[in-house]
């Protein structure tokens, strides 16, 4: 049995989060930037390997002044901490077609171990690039436990960001290159840090 390689493709991927405001909303929002690389033993996916890096600065919630208080210091100091990383350390298969992604996630200086709740999508064979999967990924995060602990109280009580932050990753990746089974993945260097 072999690995492959395989690369997000970007325009049908997604990375997306949400959290509750005052208590009575979800905010939802994106990263549009990040790279990810997954090597991939479709035979036995618990064999497989994953690692993203995620550009902080494109924190998108379609409010610019929002966007512009989550990259300051408050929240994700981009200046100082420019990417967000994961990378898995066990995989399990829960269900056929579900699995337990468990690895070590990085935001600022605060590196925790959180777990995945992974749907695999299937394998697709495109015409124009190779051989396709897809995926979805869903996970919640203490945002405290990274050093986000910016709040204001409301007058009423309660918070005005909640602390429970909601994961979901919609994502397609197509295979680039095979490998030796048992090799693993390093955190990709970003596009967006790569020398022009």
């Amino acid at each position: 049995m072999s690995t492959t390689t395989y690369s997000i493709d970007r325009d049908h991927t997604a990375v997306g989060f949400g959290v509750r405001h005052m208590l009575v909303s979800t905010i939802r929002g994106r990263f549009k930037n990040f790279c990810t690389e997954l090597s991939l033993d479709t035979d036995n996916l618990t064999e497989s390997h994953i690692a993203w890096t995620i550009d902080a600065a494109s924190v998108d919630t379609a409010v610019a002044a929002r966007d512009e208080h989550l990259r300051s210091s408050d929240f994700f100091d981009v200046e100082r901490y420019p990417t967000l990383s994961f990378v898995s350390q066990k995989i399990e298969r829960l269900y056929p077609a579900h699995f337990r992604v468990t690895g070590e996630l990085t935001i600022k200086d605060r590196t925790q171990r959180i777990s995945l709740d992974v749907e695999f999508g299937g394998i697709a064979e495109d015409p124009a690039v190779g051989t396709r999967i897809g995926f979805t990924a869903k996970g919640s995060i203490n945002r405290r436990e990274f050093g986000l602990t910016w709040d204001e109280v409301l007058e009423a009580g309660g918070l005005v960001v909640g602390d429970r932050i909601q994961l979901v990753i919609e994502g397609e990746a197509v295979s680039a290159r095979s490998e030796r089974r048992g090799s693993r993945v390093t955190v990709p260097v970003p596009p967006w840090q790569q020398a022009h």
